[in-house]
């Protein structure tokens, strides 16, 4: 019997998706509960999710939907936008690190075959990635 891969959504933070629920990222389809004290950021990481869950497949995404139904008015759309936006910024430059890399191997300058791609899973933050590939590129 096939086994159907399991869906989750990405949080980019390795600690979450490794540590909370085994790898990969919140569980689609099944009943997730944050809870805690106010201030914590049960909204924050909701808002979060409602942002990720967008994210579309090329980038290791699910490019899915999300209805967000807020039951105590604590949405804030302005914060929801800077998350967009912050995400849309994050997917540009994984774009452009795909590119360069992808003119590398076709050059035939493909330096040590480390890839940064894994930061769309959570396992570091693109932009520092790209600054440290960065930085070993000018201590050269």
């Amino acid at each position: 019997m096939l086994k159907k891969k399991k869906k989750n959504i990405v949080t980019f933070c390795k600690d979450i998706d490794t540590g909370l629920f085994g790898g990969g990222g919140v569980p689609v389809g099944e009943m997730t509960e944050f809870c805690g004290v106010p201030g914590v950021g049960k909204t924050q990481m909701s808002m979060q999710l409602a942002v990720n869950i967008q994210i579309p497949p090329f980038y290791g995404g699910l490019g899915g939907a999300c209805v967000y139904i807020d039951t105590e008015g604590s949405l804030m759309v302005e914060r929801l936008e800077e998350m967009a936006n912050a995400m849309l910024e994050r997917l540009k430059q994984l774009q452009q690190y795909r590119r360069k890399q992808k003119q590398r191997k076709t050059n035939g300058n493909n330096t040590n075959g480390n890839t940064n791609e894994n930061s769309i899973n959570g396992n570091n933050n693109t932009s520092s990635s790209l600054s440290k590939s960065s930085r070993k590129k000018k201590n050269r």
